[in-house]
């Protein structure tokens, strides 16, 4: 079974879709490139831009205020400073130390009101 291979010399036709494509791309082309063409020569009229006007703001300004001071903080006055107590007493001589099977004392008893 042998293959026949078309050799790169043969040519295939256009169907008419084809050809139609064809047209209207070439005609669309055209199109662009000769507005491009006409863009680009009427332009050069001037080569400078021309300045606008800016216009006037629409809004009313308000009158300006006097700005407001900037307070610092003020810090209350530090006391004077005091003679500081020197402990002399120690824990063990406020607080009694009780040992082991010593008996609490007793409560003292509440106060009676008389009238």
């Amino acid at each position: 079974m042998t293959f026949h291979r078309k050799s790169p010399m043969e040519h295939q036709t256009l169907s008419g879709k084809q050809w139609a494509v064809l047209l209207g791309v070439i005609l669309l082309n055209l199109i662009i490139f000769a507005s491009l063409v006409s863009y680009l020569l009427t332009s050069g009229e001037s080569p400078t831009p021309t300045p606008t006007r800016t216009p006037p703001p629409t809004f009313t300004p308000t009158p300006s205020r006097t700005p407001t001071p900037i307070l610092m903080p003020t810090y209350p006055p530090t006391p004077p400073a005091t003679a500081t107590a020197t402990p002399t007493d120690t824990v063990e001589s406020v607080v009694p130390t009780l040992s082991p099977g010593t008996p609490l004392s007793s409560p003292s008893p509440a106060p009676t009101l008389t009238p």
